[in-house]
């Protein structure tokens, strides 16, 4: 099912940003800042990206050519469990000066970045909860995502626990780049290698948990289609998460998760597609594998029902995937781990749901 086309919203073209400093580590972690700052990546290993005969990646390398040092760059060569250097496993400081964190638009500054970024707050009554961080998807906004689907219901769970959602606003320079545009910055082998996206990250976790407003073992990310490409990137390169959930998401490129962050990986069978061009049924188990393989626990969920008559791209099992995110502690076995796929119940996981390495319950889809 893995289709080796990304058009529409696979932007070739890398635009140059300034020298980053690093995010430093929350006090108490064992590690310092380094040069590097960034797990080990694999942008070398570009079997999934955009047609290899287009020449737009040598131009792109052109844009880059200073570079270990840029803002966005994955470097193969750095390994930051050799080095003692800066920890993706360790909840980051903030390196700016935080917002308030109050409900509506909040503006970070993170360095490693030349820009302010914007972010939309939901915050719930309380304090002591889970911090969400919800990426929207391709042509929409951070406010937007709140009010259906997924995004809805990830808020409605925070807001109960009397945690905080915050949607992060995508940098209107990734979306306007030529060739293609695309809303993140950061997509490994096939998008540019510009990290501002988890600078940007960094900064509002470090900014939440150094406010006190929630529980440091109970953050987790999440996002739909281009967000769920951005949320399985970052557990490839994070390690500080309670969960994740990748909504008609997935990951193309090897990789190695630098923490065992438990993932709920949902995609809509065969039809889950964006334009007819890419689908994501097939990244979405590779990303499942790749994880599993790396010591993680990830598991699968279809909501296509068999049927592939219509478009499933859509950001369905929304409270099933809000419900694995608010049981989940950093540190702590996923209460979801010792359940054993193919039972016969009315738990949406014995209806939906498939260990990593089986076929999707629904299969052959309409006897196809």
């Amino acid at each position: 099912m893995r289709r080796l086309v990304f058009a529409l919203w696979m932007p070739l073209a890398l635009v140059g940003c300034p020298e980053p400093t690093e995010p430093a580590a929350a006090e108490g972690a064992e590690s310092e800042e380094s040069d590097d700052g960034e797990p080990a990546d694999d942008d070398d290993d570009d079997d999934d990206a955009a047609p290899e005969d287009d020449g737009t990646e040598d131009e792109a390398g052109d844009d880059e050519s200073s570079g270990d040092d840029e803002a966005g760059d994955d470097d193969d060569d750095d390994d930051d469990d050799s080095g003692g250097g800066w920890d993706p496993n360790a909840i980051p400081a903030s390196t700016g000066p935080c917002p308030s964190l109050e409900e509506g638009w909040n503006t970070f500054c993170p360095s490693g970045i030349d820009v302010c970024r914007e972010a939309h707050v939901r915050r719930g009554a309380g304090t002591g909860g889970p911090l969400v961080l919800y990426w929207h998807g391709l042509y929409q906004q951070a406010d937007f995502v709140q009010t259906h689907g997924a995004g809805q219901a990830v808020m409605e769970m925070a807001l109960a626990e009397n945690g905080i959602a915050i949607y992060p606003e995508a940098d209107p320079d990734a979306l306007n780049q030529p060739n293609y545009p695309y809303p993140w910055w950061s997509e490994g082998g096939y998008m540019t290698d510009r990290k501002d996206d988890f600078f940007f990250m960094d900064e509002i976790v470090g900014c939440a948990v150094e406010s006190g407003l929630i529980d440091p073992d109970r953050i987790s990310t999440a996002g739909m289609s281009a967000g769920g490409m951005l949320t399985s990137n970052i557990v490839g390169r994070r390690g500080y998460f309670a969960s994740a959930v990748s909504w008609s998401g997935g990951r193309t490129d090897p990789f190695t998760p630098p923490g065992p962050t438990p993932v709920m990986v949902i995609h809509g069978g065969p039809n889950d597609c964006f334009g007819g061009f890419y689908c994501f049924m097939g990244p979405s188990e590779f990303l499942a594998q790749g994880l599993v393989d790396g010591g993680s626990y990830a598991f699968l969920c279809d909501h296509s029902m068999g049927d592939t008559t219509a478009d499933h791209h859509a950001d369905a099992m929304g409270v099933d995937g809000a419900e694995f995110i608010r049981v989940a502690r950093r540190g702590e076995p996923h209460p979801y781990e010792p359940y054993v796929f193919g039972q016969t119940g009315d738990w949406v996981l014995d209806n939906y749901c498939y260990a990593v390495g089986d076929e999707s319950p629904w299969a052959p889809w309409d006897g196809g």
